[in-house]
């Protein structure tokens, strides 16, 4: 059993079982709220999604990279909006590797999508 299973998150993040084994997942958005900060950290947007009980966090720069994706710089205008979401090994948070990514949903390749 992998640790996201073992220890099932409340946030999507690099060890949800949805996203093992580089699979990718399309959500659609339902609305985007601020989390209350961290002491001594400013509030950052979270991202609520349709087909899922987990939140996204996210600071500014996968902000600006969903903005892009769904076309629209008001993330009061997200809503219905869809995103997919992926692990990216290449980033690096210190030591620890890997982190979630979106991407353009036509560009998600699904379990479905190939030919077996």
């Amino acid at each position: 059993m992998i640790r996201g299973e073992r220890y099932p998150s409340k946030t999507w993040n690099k060890e949800c079982p949805e996203l093992a084994d580089d699979k990718e997942i399309v959500l659609t958005i339902t609305h985007v709220e601020n989390e209350p900060p961290q002491e001594g950290e400013p509030s950052k947007p979270t991202i609520y999604f349709q087909e899922s009980d987990k939140r996204w966090i996210v600071g500014p720069t996968i902000w600006g990279m969903i903005a892009d994706i769904v076309g629209e710089t008001d993330d009061d205008n997200w809503s219905g909006k869809q995103v997919g979401l992926y692990i990216d090994w290449s980033v690096r948070y210190g030591n620890v590797k890997g982190g979630v990514r979106p991407k353009d949903p036509k560009a998600v390749v699904s379990d479905e999508s190939i030919p077996f």
